[in-house]
């Protein structure tokens, strides 16, 4: 799974739509099981979307390159600087980390700042000015996770100047929840379906403890599962994107997930740390996701201000 350019050609397979319903319906149906192939597409739809919201029409793997060193993505506390030079070009100037699909993809898509406001611009991986390393990490290193250096690389702007082109990444970020939610899922069915035909292989089936554990577990799962199908079909209808949605369908999804993750390290007890059972492969992918397109806090944040929103105007 560590191999970053067998990840690059499956991706290639599966990125000619964004849909969720789509992809999640593949990743929930079995289709896509590695960690990496799941997670790097699921990135990809990140800036497809914004391409595809401002027109321009590219092909290949994406990146969104937005995350900086000290402060993650707040657009206030953005220190990539882009400087307009002719015919909507800019220079960039920064760094950015954990970019996923960095290492393989044909294109960036960088979140920086301008004097006359914030701007996404797209930029050629192999342009000059453009330096990608590999970050030293644990969970999705075979996605092509970089540190990305820009030192007077040349983008095209594709949103912006203004804050027109961060409504848009948080759009995008947004209903990117949905593939993350499917994709933890898809993880987390794997490590139910191990636990299950271990624990009657093992003869410890017959224990109430164990069985009752892994059937609350697939209760959680399940719901969870039908949850987020209707969710990425009622997104792929709407024009507008229902933000609170998305991060009840990430929350949910990932609380799912870790329940499965607790379930199997109970129900195998010394076991679990045994490197012929898939946890110490598969947990580590989930508490990753559990910070992908916002934590599980900013997801609780999202949908508490969507309550007020509803209901504080009564009062």
């Amino acid at each position: 799974m560590e191999n970053i350019m067998s990840t690059r050609e499956a991706v290639l397979k599966y990125i000619s739509s964004c849909s969720n319903l789509e992809l999640s319906a593949r990743t929930l149906l079995d289709e896509i099981e590695d960690p990496c192939i799941g997670m790097s597409f699921a990135v990809h739809c990140i800036p497809h979307r914004i391409l595809q919201k401002s027109g321009v029409d590219i092909k290949g793997i994406l990146s969104p390159s937005l995350t900086e060193p000290h402060g993650g993505s707040d657009i206030s506390k953005i220190n990539t600087i882009a400087e307009f030079i002719d015919n909507g070009n800019v220079v960039i100037r920064g760094e950015k980390v954990f970019s996923t699909n960095a290492l393989h993809c044909d294109q960036l898509l960088v979140l920086a700042r301008t004097e006359k406001g914030p701007i996404l611009a797209l930029v050629n991986r192999k342009a000059s000015g453009v330096d990608v390393e590999p970050m030293n990490i644990g969970a999705y290193k075979c996605t092509g996770i970089g540190r990305v250096k820009y030192s007077n690389a040349i983008g095209r702007v594709v949103a912006g100047p203004g804050k027109e082109a961060y409504r848009l990444l948080l759009s995008a970020l947004a209903e990117s929840r949905v593939l993350v939610a499917a994709h933890a899922l898809g993880l987390s069915r794997q490590l139910l379906e191990y636990i299950t035909r271990w624990s009657i292989s093992r003869g410890v089936w017959q224990h109430q403890a164990v069985r009752h554990r892994i059937a609350s577990t697939y209760v959680f799962y399940t719901v969870a599962r039908s949850f987020v199908k209707e969710v990425a079909k009622t997104i792929d209808k709407q024009s507008k994107i229902d933000w609170s949605l998305t991060s009840i369908a990430k929350y949910f999804a990932l609380e799912a997930s870790m329940k499965t993750v607790e379930s199997a390290v109970r129900v195998l007890g010394g076991y679990s740390v045994s490197l012929e059972a898939p946890l110490h492969i598969i947990a580590p992918h989930i508490y990753a996701l559990t910070a992908a397109e916002g934590t599980q806090d900013i997801q609780l944040e999202i949908i508490a201000r969507s309550l007020e929103k509803e209901y504080g105007q009564q009062y």
